[in-house]
């Protein structure tokens, strides 16, 4: 009888197909190999798919897997897709995920599953800690959930945290986290409408309500890509410094949607009323005024019809893609986001574009190889 529970990593792609060997090769080095490594890659242009392929067919487990999807619908529709697939193969009881930007250390997996919250049978993720190859704890979604009048409802986990055993959380991000497939089955899936920011505590927060989720300090993922949490700092001043800079407006989907979406999910729990989604509105359009680099007017337009939207419930997206000639829109921003509207009929089987690896288990025999 085996003595640790079956688990597939998770690597959301997205052009990145360089960085692809490393991560299989830093999954393969763990003191408890995951039993399989799937690769979803979000329609990539660069040769993404090709190169999974190719470490599909060199793999000699036939541990390694891919789908390919059939567009970029960013994290929410790529975990949406990937653990639809999880749920319909029924091999394995956590997924683990890791994306294209992370390198767990060698005994990452194996701190998680060795952990006292594993053992718990309520227990639905367990969280790695977040560090940059310097050690520095980095600033990711982890913590508990509070309504703030300044600020997201997401309190970050304190430093002092990282030096206990196990952090209850309320929410936390897709990165690093090993997340129990049966908590999925019965909360539900990412939701895949929620393009931007915001995706992962919509769907954790939900996923934690169900059981629990802990932080476990003593497994570490390295990320090169983000912010010491000791440079943010989360103190009214550090906000209002924070408010002197906004994104290119080819990049501002970003915090367009995500403002949106905290709305929608502070509403549907009552985490976030209307007072409070007028004050943040209030707070985006100071830092417009005040460090937009341009287009002033326009944003103001966007983040008040993102405002609406939120209170309403109302999810569309244009594609980032589309974005880019946002400045060049003769219409409302509500016309803009309706002509370029992403479409959600398909299915979940519908999204992958392509399968390839052994899967195992009786779906398999229905799946499309590349």
């Amino acid at each position: 009888m085996r003595s640790t529970p079956l688990t597939i990593a998770v690597v959301l792609t997205y052009g990145r197909s360089t960085r692809l060997p490393g991560v299989l090769a830093a999954l393969r080095a763990q003191t408890i190999v995951p039993d399989h490594v799937l690769f979803v890659d979000n329609q990539s242009p660069d040769g993404t798919w090709q190169q999974v392929e190719q470490l599909a067919a060199a793999d000699p487990d036939g541990r390694v897997l891919g789908l390919r999807l059939v567009r970029n619908g960013a994290s929410a529709e790529g975990y949406h897709a990937a653990l639809a697939a999880l749920l319909a193969q029924g091999a394995w009881e956590w997924a683990w995920f890791v994306e294209d930007d992370l390198v767990p250390a060698p005994d990452a997996l194996e701190q998680l599953l060795a952990s006292a919250p594993a053992h718990a049978p309520t227990t639905v993720a367990l969280v790695s800690a977040i560090r940059d190859p310097a050690g520095e704890h980095l600033l990711v979604p982890r913590g508990t959930l509070r309504a703030r009048w300044t600020g997201t409802p997401c309190i970050p986990a304190p430093e002092s945290a990282y030096a206990t055993p196990a952090v209850p959380l309320e929410y936390f991000g897709y990165l690093g986290a090993l997340v129990r497939l049966a908590a999925v089955a019965r909360t539900g899936l990412p939701r895949r409408d929620m393009l931007g920011w915001f995706d992962d505590v919509e769907f954790s927060s939900r996923t934690a309500a169900a059981g629990g989720a802990w932080l476990i300090p003593s497994s570490v993922v390295l990320h090169d890509d983000g912010m010491p949490a000791a440079d943010f700092g989360d103190g009214f001043l550090d906000r209002l410094r924070r408010l002197r800079t906004d994104p290119p407006l080819g990049a501002l989907w970003k915090n367009a949607y995500g403002f949106r979406n905290m709305l929608v999910w502070g509403r549907a729990n009552g985490a976030v009323g209307a007072v409070r989604a007028f004050a943040y509105w209030l707070l985006l359009s100071l830092r417009v005024l005040v460090g937009a680099p341009d287009h002033r007017l326009l944003r103001l337009r966007v983040y008040a019809r993102m405002w609406r939207d939120g209170r309403a419930g109302r999810l569309r997206n244009a594609p980032p893609v589309a974005w880019s000639t946002l400045a060049e829109h003769r219409g409302s921003v509500a016309d803009f986001l309706n002509a370029h509207a992403v479409r959600y009929e398909l299915s979940p089987a519908d999204l992958v574009e392509h399968r390839t690896g052994s899967w195992p288990g009786a779906a398999a025999a229905g799946q499309t190889h590349s």
